[in-house]
Parts: structure tokens; C-alpha cells; sequence
């Protein structure tokens, strides 16, 4: 038997839990994507619309003819991270800044309506995931607006593939101004396999909330990167102060299970490295039962410059080992 784990590790602060499906809401929907959760199809006449709508036709002239658009400047990634069996979490993150949003002027503040849109499909065009359209309404006062324009702003969609090779088309228009981005993305997603241990793409964050629900529902977009009931705000390209808190959130799978536990039982060294030496060490030994174990960053008192952090993971019970890396910049 083998259990996937989630670890969110802060400084001072280093939590472990059981990643349940249970937080995965949705249906399956497409004859291409079978074990793909999808949410149910929309009504006949909304489909009609989308059809008909601009961003329904860039996306169409990107996949025909491989014409993009760049009229919105925004930064785009993809991580992987296990789920369950036959099924990859795969949060499309994009990042704008707030002065690359148009806003129109209604009666007591200023509202931008901005629209991600996409689809999946398999390298013989085949449609993986279906195309999806997500409004996001911003409405702000005008010193919230001026505030807004000083900073940058990072949403995810979060999305479910099986394993295997696609291409993903995505964009996002300004219904505004009507500017619009769209690109096109190939998609290695990889198989977690429940057998093998492995461990997920590292993720930093700046900080964590708690949301009012545990569910995390398929082709949604969400502000930050969400996992079940907690939302994490990340900085797109890792960069932090040197007296930042910050929150390493990593899943494990594949991991046996202790014959007199019934649990995983598992070694996590971190190792801090900078042009490929090591600067610093954290052996931290992880029971299901720890909640807790400190991560001192701050006390290596780091320059600023490019560093990695490293994570090996050991499994006691089967004595198999990974490891995965991340790097990230103290300005």
C-alpha cells in the first residue's frame, strides 16, 4: 500500500498532511478525455456564444495557424502535481502587472472584466481538455485602483490531465479595451506513479490563508495557487528579501507504508546550495505524526543572488530515495 503526501514547510513552521482526492471536485466531460475532470458542459446557447465570441476565434486562428497575440504582457507557467491515480493537478499560473490592466469608469469606482480562456488538446489534435472561458470581474475605488496599477497580480486555473504529451492553448482578454494575449504551450505532464516514490515540482510562496471551502474544483480560476482549503500567494520568478517568510509547498507519492505505523515514514534533508555549493543544511525527520519542526532560513543571514534549495526524501520502509531541486533570488 502507498499514500501521496503534502508538505508545507515555512520558516519555523513545517506541516504534513494526507493529500485526499477528496478535494478534487468535478466531472468527467469530453470523448477525448476520459479520465480528465472536467466541470459539466455549459447550456446550448452559451456554448453558441462562446463559439461566436473573440477570444473563441483567437484561439481557433492560434491552433489553425499558430498566429499569437501579444497585446496583454503577462508571465505563464504550468506545475504538476499528484493527485491520484491517472490524474495530474496542473494550475496554469499567470502573472500581470496591475498598469497592463485597462479599467472603464462606472458610478463609484472602476471596473476591468478580464476573461482566461483555453484549451487542451493531444499532439494528433485531439481535444484533451475542452475550451473553457473564465470571467474575472475586477471592481475598485480609485485609490484602490491606483494602488492596484503599483503592483503585480498572479492567478492560477486549476485544471486535471492525465499523464502524457499535449499542447495547451491559453489567453486572456481585457473586455475592456479588448486587448488580448494568446500562446500556446506544449505540456509534458508526468505520471505519479503510486508505486514509485516521487516527489511534485516545489513551489515558494510569501504566504498562506485559509479558504472558506476544502474543494477545489476543476477549470476554476483562483487568486494565488490553491491546494483544497489553502490558497498560497507565490511570486512568479522566486524572489524574496532576505528576512522573508517563506513557505516551501511540495506532495510526495509513491511512498511505502510502515508495517507498524500503517503510515509513511519518511527523511527530508534540505540543502541550501549557491554555484553548486552547499551553504547550508536542514536534516529534518518526518513521522505522519509531526506538525511541526523549524526552518531557520534567516540564520544564514543570505546575500543577495541566485540560490537553489534542494530536497532529498528518503523513505524508511523501503529505503528509496529522490530528490528535486528549485531555484529562487534574495534582492
Amino acid at each position: 500500500m502507498k499514500r501521496s503526501l503534502m508538505f508545507i514547510t515555512g520558516v519555523g513552521l513545517a506541516v504534513l498532511m494526507l493529500f485526499s482526492p477528496e478535494v478534487i471536485e468535478g466531472k468527467e466531460y469530453g470523448e477525448g478525455a476520459k479520465d480528465c475532470q472536467q466541470l459539466s458542459p455549459p447550456p446550448a446557447a452559451q456554448q453558441e456564444e462562446r463559439v461566436q465570441s473573440p477570444e473563441f476565434e483567437a484561439l481557433q486562428q492560434l491552433i489553425d495557424e499558430g498566429a499569437a497575440r501579444s497585446e496583454i504582457p503577462l508571465k505563464f507557467k504550468v506545475n504538476y502535481f499528484y493527485t491520484k491515480e491517472n490524474l495530474t493537478y496542473c494550475p496554469l499560473i499567470f502573472e500581470v502587472q496591475g498598469s497592463d490592466i485597462s479599467f472603464g469608469k462606472e458610478t463609484g469606482g472602476n471596473e476591468a472584466l478580464l476573461k482566461a480562456f483555453g484549451t487542451v488538446r493531444s499532439p494528433e489534435g485531439e481535444v484533451v481538455a475542452p475550451y473553457f472561458y473564465l470571467p474575472m470581474q475586477l471592481y475598485l475605488t480609485d485609490p484602490q485602483l491606483e494602488s492596484f496599477q503599483q503592483g503585480d497580480y498572479l492567478w492560477s486555473v486549476s485544471m486535471f490531465i492525465p499523464p502524457g504529451e499535449y499542447y495547451l492553448y491559453f489567453g486572456l482578454r481585457n473586455e475592456v479595451d479588448g486587448k488580448m494575449t494568446t500562446l500556446m504551450k506544449p505540456l509534458v505532464v508526468p505520471n505519479f506513479s503510486p508505486d514509485k516514490l516521487s516527489v511534485s515540482d516545489i513551489v515558494l510562496a510569501k504566504e498562506l490563508r485559509r479558504k472558506p471551502d476544502s474543494v477545489l474544483e476543476a477549470i476554476t480560476v483562483y487568486d494565488g495557487l490553491s491546494f483544497g482549503s489553502i490558497a498560497y500567494q507565490i511570486n512568479f520568478d522566486n524572489k524574496f528579501q532576505a528576512e522573508d517568510q517563506i513557505e516551501f509547498v511540495f506532495m510526495v507519492s509513491g511512498a511505502g507504508v510502515d508495517p507498524q505505523t500503517q503510515n509513511p515514514s519518511l527523511k527530508v534533508d534540505y540543502i541550501i546550495k549557491k554555484d553548486g555549493t552547499n551553504i547550508g543544511q536542514f536534516p529534518l525527520q518526518y513521522q505522519i505524526t509531526t506538525v511541526s519542526q523549524p526552518l531557520p532560513l534567516k540564520l544564514f543571514k543570505l546575500s543577495p543572488g541566485s540560490y537553489t534549495f534542494e530536497i532529498t526524501i528518503t523513505d524508511l520502509t523501503t529505503q528509496a530515495t529522490t530528490t528535486k531541486s528549485v531555484s529562487f533570488v534574495i534582492i
